[in-house]
This record gives structure tokens, sequence and C-alpha cells, in this order.
């Protein structure tokens, strides 16, 4: 519809916590009006070029009117507040979401009842150029008032359980919308089980859920459960080699962790028949079964027909289907007199939608979002439900995350990540060519493309926990494994092989993975030891001679490491460590320190894109093999405002491990 632009929007409540304030007596007279009158009817479902829509106020009559009690105009003049920054004079208009197009030989707005209201969604404002904004959020009322609005109206009911048969039938449609309408979505066709699943059994037949060993071959629709399991002892169970033949036989749905409980219940009111779990499906106790599973993880959450994201569960324990209080401030729903189509008054329940900026997204992360192991079950799964704080949303590749009701937060982030369409297609249509087959232009856009995707990648998952820091690169190797096959290039600690000068421009963002760690996990160069990092697009200046790892199982190459070098050749200086600092009121000096090498990666503009400057990597010392060519180890990054002083540096080759 017109123009609307793709912003961050909220209602701002929740899908069950919606405070209705008291009928109120101190109205405005087109506020009163707004859906008491088939006039008014017709008007909002009007098309917003037909010029018979529904004429709302200024920005300044609104103010007005808020003064002297109105509270819809107040929500209107708190909602431009947020969104308009010119134009208290202009006039604005009203209408629904489903606003109808021109029909012909219409008959008299008088004489006939406009039923599109029943089924609209959200308000609209509109200005004069017909550019669209959501201003209200429409509700029916809670059941306990009895209001006669209930029998008609189809938009969503101030409250309702996440859980509940009415969101599993509509999963249930959109997994059947996406798979025959979405394009870029995948080809839906029955996928291979994972070795192991749970068969959750049938609420119709009451069958006992079970440990199902799958034939090899064996295909099967099954969900994927993402969840975060919480600190030791928040599973309650668990496979075991002890109790693996017990567990195929008969699972104890009381003695699992109240998350798992709710995906099974949930998993069989989708009528599908196999859940994965990793508590249960993977032998906690083997090593090697842990090891495989890990390697195929990927697969198993990219061939999933759904997976269920607990978003909101901070460990295992606490279920995710429960109803929660919206982490935001709450406005109130205002009710609002409503003609029905027998001629009757009713109510209906509107909430302002509120703008939501990406930092206050960030700052409203799920519980999930912290969890390192997830980002690659959220980005490999081909369709999702995200179980979150204020209400049940669905994503797909077509669609980035919606409430299943459209209710709530909408359009909620214009950076949202996503993989390529074609790791999500049987037979791309759209996949890298060889690179020996690009132009030079396409080679550039590949290169561009690949970049600005793992530094979106990188960057959120290095804000996340893992129970497991050897496990840093295991957990994204499901995303690796894909991109690899998509981009055709290899991925060596984190680094891509094309874009390698570019991948070490990262600098430090947070505190080490691991203060005490004594296990290996990655080169220096690698950004895999540290937490929170920052990844910036600069002009690289350096020569990439070899780049390698040693994997700890050469079957697993993107696991766990145990070795690694990198082989440059680069302008490098010379400089010395000195520092002068003060702790508890006694000044230090340090007269002599460690000698290090700054070895120039490429070049960046300074603050407001003035003054050039060198940017490239501190290395310590480590050892001298075959005399210039030393081995180094990163210790961090630096800027030079003089970037004249690198033009005239030697060029040496160094090896960083």
């Amino acid at each position: 519809m017109g123009n609307s632009n793709s912003k961050h929007y909220e209602c701002s409540c929740s899908g069950h916590d919606i405070f209705l304030d008291d009928p109120p007596d101190k109205f405005c007279s087109r506020c009163e009006a707004l859906f008491s009158t088939v006039k008014n009817l017709q008007q909002l479902t009007a098309n917003t070029r037909s010029g018979d829509i529904y004429k709302y106020y200024t920005i300044r009559e609104a103010e007005r009117n808020a003064s002297r009690g109105c509270p819809l105009c107040r929500e209107f003049r708190t909602w431009a507040y947020e969104w308009i920054t010119t134009g208290r004079r202009s006039q604005w208009f009203l209408c629904t979401d489903n606003a109808q197009l021109p029909r012909r030989g219409r008959q008299n707005p008088d004489s006939k009842y406009s039923e599109e209201v029943l089924t609209s969604r959200y308000i609209m404002a509109v200005d004069k150029a017909g550019s669209e904004r959501k201003f209200l959020a429409l509700h029916r009322c809670p059941p306990d008032l009895k209001d006669p609005s209930g029998e008609f109206l189809e938009s969503t009911p101030v409250s309702y359980e996440m859980g509940s048969y009415a969101t599993a039938i509509e999963v249930v449609r959109r997994i059947n919308h996406c798979a025959a309408k979405h394009g870029a979505c995948d080809n839906f066709s029955m996928p291979y089980l994972p070795s192991r699943v749970i068969s959750v059994g049938s609420l119709r037949e009451a069958q006992q859920a079970r440990l199902h060993i799958a034939e090899r071959g064996q295909r099967g629709h099954y969900v994927a459960l993402s969840y975060c399991w919480g600190p030791p002892g928040s599973q309650a169970l668990m496979t075991r080699m002890d109790n693996i033949d017990k567990n195929t036989h008969h699972l104890n749905l009381e003695a699992l962790s109240k998350t798992i409980q709710d995906a099974i219940a949930f998993t069989r009111k989708l009528d599908i028949r196999y859940l994965w779990v990793d508590a249960l499906c993977i032998i906690q106790d083997s090593p090697a079964d842990k090891e495989s599973a890990i390697d195929s993880m990927g697969q198993i959450y990219r061939n999933a027909t759904l997976t269920l994201a607990a978003a909101n569960a901070k460990k295992a324990d606490d279920g995710f289907l429960k109803a929660r209080r919206s982490p935001w401030n709450m406005d109130r729903g205002i009710q609002l007199p409503f003609r029905l189509p027998d001629g009757n008054m009713g109510k209906i329940v509107a909430v302002r939608c509120k703008r939501i900026s990406p930092g206050s997204l960030a700052a409203n992360r799920q519980p999930i979002d912290y969890r390192a192991w997830t980002l690659q079950e959220r980005l490999l799964s081909p369709r999702l439900v995200v179980f979150g704080e204020t209400s049940a949303r669905w994503q797909c590749q077509t669609v980035q995350q919606e409430s299943i009701f459209r209710s709530e937060i909408q359009d909620l982030t214009d950076d949202f990540v996503a993989l390529p369409e074609s790791v999500f297609k049987g037979q791309p249509e759209k996949r890298f060519k060889e690179r020996y087959q690009m132009t030079t232009k396409d080679k550039q856009q590949t290169r561009k493309e690949q970049i600005s995707l793992w530094q979106k990648i990188v960057v959120d998952y290095t804000i996340r926990q893992i129970g497991d820091p050897e496990d840093r690169l295991p957990a994204i190797a499901g995303i690796v494994a894909k991109l690899e096959t998509v981009w055709n290039d290899r991925c060596i600690a984190g680094l891509w092989v094309e874009c390698l000068p570019e991948n070490l421009f990262w600098s430090f963002g947070g505190a080490p993975l691991a203060p005490s760690l004594t296990q290996y996990l990655a080169p220096s160069w690698s950004w895999v030891h540290v937490n929170a990092i920052k990844l910036e697009r600069r002009d690289p200046r350096l020569r990439i001679i070899e780049c390698s790892t040693i994997p700890v199982n050469t079957e697993v190459p993107l696991g766990k490491l145990k070795g690694g070098i990198l082989r440059v050749s680069g302008a490098i200086r010379i400089g010395e460590i000195t520092a002068t600092f003060k702790y508890d009121q006694t000044w230090f000096y340090i007269d002599k320190g460690n000698n290090i090498t700054f070895l120039q990666l490429g070049y960046r503009q300074g603050k407001a894109n003035k003054d050039e400057q060198a940017i490239g990597l501190i290395l310590m010392l480590e050892d001298y093999v075959h005399g210039r060519n030393a081995v180094y180890t990163r210790i961090g990054i630096f800027y030079n405002s003089n970037p004249l002083e690198w033009d005239i540096a030697e060029e040496y080759i160094v090896s960083i491990i």
C-alpha cells in the first residue's frame, strides 16, 4: 500500500499484557466516531488514492484535543513526535491496512457495511503525499468482557497462548504457504532423518514419546529445537550410554526439562511425528558420538521442516510456552466504540505502534541470542518459529520475522542477517561462478558481499557465550560448510581465503574468550580466541603467500585446531613497548620494553573522512627462520596518522602463528 517505508514498529504492549483503560468520556468527535458509523467504516477501507478516506487531524489539532483529555489524540500526538519532524499543520488521514481497491458501481457508503474492516489488523496514518505508516494495532476485547464484537472481528485477541492450537494451526498454514509460494525458500522435499530423533507420539492415539533410531536412508518430516541449556544441571534427563536402550522404548515426559516438554507438546499439535533435540538425540557421554553429531549439526537444522526457537528461556527448565510480560514499557489499550454488521455496537481495542530503533532492539536481545550455538541454528533453519518474550514469530528466507498473528513488532530490523538464497535451494538458480570465469566487476561484487555478510555474522557471534571455548569453531562449522560451497571459497580459522587481507582487519572489542585457558584455540591472527570483535572494511596493502591450519581431527577440517601459520609480504616498521601509568597514587615508568614489529595491512580514512591513516598489526617476535623470514604472533592493531612514513617502509616476508 502506498509508499510505506521499511522501519521498526512495535505495539507498545505484548500479546499477553495489554492493559485496558476504563471507557473514557472525553473522546473528541472524530475519534469517537472512528468506527461507530457505516460511513466512517467505508472511508477507513477506501482506496488511499480515491480521496474518500477518513479525514483525521493535523498534529496541532491533535495536540489541542489531547490537552482536553482525548486519549486517542494523545496517542496520535505521541506517535507523531516519534515519526514526524516537520509539518505540524499538515493534514493526516486514516485507513486500514487492507484498504480496498476502487470498485465499479460502488453503492452509496451509507447503504452498505464495509466488512473489510472486520479483518483489519492496523490503522494506517496517511499524509497528503500518500505515504503510510502504522499508527494503531487493532485487537479484539478479552473474552471475559463478553463483548459482541468478538463474534465478528478477526483481529488478534488481546491475549493468546503461544502454545495454543490456534498458534499451531497458523504455523502449519505458514509452512504450507512458504512451501507453495516462496521462491527464495527451499523446495520442501521430504528430508532424511538424523540418526536419532524423538518420536513424539500422537495426542489422538495417546502414544508415548520415545527415542527413535532412524534406519539408513529413512525420510520423514521433523522439527528441530533451538534453545539454551543454561548452567550445569539444567537438563533433567539426557541420553547416555546407560539409558539409551530405555529411552528407545519410553521417555518419561515428567523427567524431561520443561523446554523439551513444551517442544514435544507443540510438535504434537503440528501433527509432525519427529523432533530433534540435542540433549536426547546425542549420546552425551560418548565423545565420538558428540563429535560426529557436531560435525552434522548444520545439516540437521538445514534439513528440518521447522525449527522451534525457545528464545525466551534462559535455561532448559524454564519452558517457552507460558505467558510472559513484555520487556518494553507498555501503554494502555484504548477501547473504542465499534459498529457491527448487525447494527449493534461493540468495542475494539486500539494500541499505538511504537518505533523501535536498531540500538534498542540490540539492547533487548533474547536469552537465546547470547548462546553461540544458536546462531547457526537460526541461520541454517529454512523455517523458524521464534517464541519470544512477547509473541511467537515466523521467519523463513522470504519473511524476516513476523508475528504469527500480525499484531506486534513488524519489520524487525533493517540489517537482518540471512544466508545467501542458494544455501536453501536444492538446485540453486543463483550461485557464484567459478572465480576464474568472473569479470573484474563480478569479483569485486562477490568480495563485497562476502565481506559484508561475514562481518555481520562474526560480530553477532563473538558477543555470544559458549560453554566450552574449544567449540568456538565447531559451533559455526555448519554455516562455514554451506558458505564454502556457495562462495567457492575456503574458510581458514574463521577467515576467508579470497577475502583474507580484508578479514585480517579485526580489532579487539571485549575480554579474552577465556583468560586462564591453556588449550590452543586458533592462530593469533584469527579472531576466534577473543570476544566482541569489530571488523573494519579497509583497503588492504599486503600480499598473502601462505595460509594454513592443522585440525585436531583431519576428518573434521572445520572443527578444532592445533596449529596454523600465515605468511605475508608487507611493509614493516620496528618499535618498542614502553609505558607510563599510575596506580593507587603511584606512578610507574618502564625504561625499556620489548621490541615489537608493525605490519601494515592497508589504509583507512580518518575522522570525518579526512586524513588518511595507515592501519596494521602489532607483532611480537617469537623466533627466526632463515634470516629475515621471522616468526611472530599478533598482539594488537595500530592506526598511524602519518601514512607517508609507510610509503617508504621496506617490505619483508613474515610468518605469523
